[in-house]
């Protein structure tokens, strides 16, 4: 199982830094991206907004 974090305000951090927030979104799709084509699946999220990403599917 692997954590993928967020930031806690994403829309504050795209009104405040909008550079930052494309920087970060772009950084968050490419974990993402490598973690799902190397077959993981998105389980769902923590209640601190943690993506849950389990690498083998679970039986």
């Amino acid at each position: 199982t692997v954590l993928v974090g967020v930031p806690a305000d994403v829309e504050g951090m795209r009104e405040s830094d909008p550079a930052l927030a494309a920087e970060w979104r772009g950084a968050l799709r490419d974990v993402l991206c490598e973690l799902l084509t190397g077959g993981a699946v998105v389980r769902g999220f923590d209640r601190a907004g943690w993506y849950i990403v389990d690498r083998q599917e679970t039986k």
